[in-house]
């Protein structure tokens, strides 16, 4: 249940013995089902004590709906409704309130109290917002507009109910459906992680934590207002715009696939580490070979150029990773598949180490992170280490600098998350770096090819999966790294503009003779 425990409990260093008292309010009466797998959650947690205790706050209740936006509310509920009230009326068979004083609370009851929270708990009362608070269901109105990230926030208030810092926010691609509840799912099944990583990072820093959050901006925090459904125009717009939408996928779509390629770039002044910005010129693409090639690297040996890149075969649903070499002129020759394994593989993350070459693998259909090294470049590569265990992380991409290896990972969904782990040698024990995590946005998440250095600047290529997975790429700037420090800032933006048709680019990498980047079109 608790996926970051292997990231938080084993990489953090937690001693056993401490205990981590949790509060969370709850509404008196029924709760909806999103708060029953926030306490199941965190009950999941062996560090945390956890009580529950009842508010004393009325429930506010949603203004009346239109005719046409209830109708469409109760047939969108059928597939997919967290707001509905738990049946029994309990969260869960959850320990009572013993009054004992907490060491934090979570107010997740629909309405706060007024007036001050100092003294509640050892260090302050967190609040959600879910989406922008307006209207009911929650997260109806990015729908409506067409808005590319669902938010859910965590505030911490010190002193106040009325005035909080937002320190936790997770933002997920909105799910454009017929079944618009649907767009709730992400965001909601980020809160509970939101949280246990909130309470443990108190529980091991909670001094510095404090120090941190106080350097944030304290803004207002009105108590929740009376939420409303959509009006009979806003749902008119909806249903307009999805058969808009539905008859363009199913016009461009007819009779066709999505599939990934690959492209090519051979001349070095259109390189972005040499232009500082992407160019679409010169990009040539590579013969589609099987059904899927994406996650382009591209390795200089000698003098010969080797691109390594997930392949899937005609027929197959497993991602195999193949090599081929690239001649002079950018020709590719014959392909081999190089890993295969009985569970797909992506991101063969190719690099090079004092003459030796390894690979990290993007295996998390096997809950790991796998060090391999080449025992004979470029074609055959054995298991070396694996750097973590019993976690589902995706596209780990490493980087040396002053004597250190850091590494950027990301986890799967519902929640995509990046962390930074960094470590004395390359094989060696990994430490949760302490801003970690550094990104919980679905704009700026999955790596999206080697980082890379342009006039001095240190630049790492991101995926933004906001629109979908895989849509474009952020590149950030890296301007602090160190195990104790670590800051970066959107500096650029790759749209999937390059070539006509596609739908979504995610991986950029060169070396000093070509530049390989990958595409998804219908096909």
């Amino acid at each position: 249940m608790f996926d970051h425990a292997p990231l938080f409990l084993g990489h953090r260093k937690l001693d056993e013995r401490r205990r981590f008292k949790l509060g969370l309010v709850v509404n008196r009466g029924q709760n909806p089902v999103w708060v029953r797998d926030i306490v199941e959650y965190l009950l999941g947690v062996p560090q945390f004590d956890i009580s529950v205790r009842e508010s004393n706050e009325p429930k506010h209740v949603p203004l009346a709906p239109s005719w046409l936006a209830d109708r469409l509310y109760t047939a969108s509920r059928r597939k997919y409704d967290a707001f509905a009230e738990t049946e029994d009326g309990a969260v869960i068979n959850s320990p009572p309130d013993t009054g004992e004083p907490v060491d934090a609370l979570f107010w997740l009851a629909s309405a706060r109290p007024r007036g001050t929270c100092a003294g509640l708990a050892r260090f302050g009362v967190f609040t959600l917002q879910l989406g922008d608070e307006t209207t009911d269901p929650p997260y109806w109105r990015e729908v409506i507009e067409a808005s590319p990230i669902s938010a859910a926030v965590l505030y911490w208030h010190a002193t106040s109910f009325e005035r909080g810092r937002a320190v936790y926010t997770a933002e997920t691609g909105t799910q454009q459906d017929w079944a618009f509840t649907r767009n709730a799912e992400e965001p909601l099944q980020a809160l509970p992680r939101m949280l246990a990583i909130t309470a443990l990072e108190l529980m091991c820093s909670g001094s510095e934590w404090i120090a941190g959050a106080l350097e944030l901006p304290e803004v207002e925090r009105p108590r929740s207002r009376q939420a409303s459904f959509p009006s009979a125009l806003d749902t008119l717009r909806f249903i307009a715009r999805q058969a808009t939408r539905s008859a363009s996928v199913r016009v461009n779509g007819r009779g066709k696939l999505r599939r990934w390629f690959l492209a090519l770039r051979r001349n070095p002044s259109l390189f972005y580490s040499n232009l500082g910005r992407f160019s679409r010129d010169g990009l040539e693409d590579i013969p589609l070979r099987g059904t899927h090639m994406a996650d382009p690297f591209v390795i200089e040996h000698g003098k010969r150029n080797w691109l390594f890149y997930e392949y899937v075969p005609l027929g197959a649903s497993r991602g195999r990773l193949s090599c081929m070499e690239l001649d002079a002129d950018g020709k590719p020759g014959s392909a081999q598949v190089v890993l295969k394994t009985d569970y797909h593989l992506s991101y063969p993350c190719v690099f090079n180490v004092n003459g030796e070459y390894f690979m990290i693998p993007e295996s998390s259909a096997n809950r790991t992170v796998q060090l391999y090294r080449a025992t004979r470049f470029p074609f055959e590569f054995q298991l070396e280490s694996i750097l973590i265990d019993s976690i589902s992380a995706v596209d780990t991409t490493p980087f040396h600098l002053n004597g250190h290896w850091y590494f950027f990972t990301t986890t799967t969904q519902p929640f995509l998350e990046t962390f930074l782990f960094w470590s004395d040698s390359l094989d060696g024990e990994w430490r949760l770096h302490p801003i970690s995590p550094i990104s919980s946005s679905a704009r700026n998440t999955r790596s999206a090819g080697h980082l890379f250095y342009h006039n001095g600047r240190l630049l790492r290529p991101t995926q933004d999966c906001s629109v979908r997975y895989g849509y474009g790429m952020t590149i950030n700037e890296i301007t602090r790294l160190s195990p104790t420090d670590f800051e970066e800032h959107k500096v650029d933006f790759i749209p999937p503009r390059w070539r006509r048709g596609l739908l979504g680019t995610h991986t950029l990498n060169s070396n000093t003779q070509f530049e390989v980047i990958d595409g998804i079109r219908y096909q």
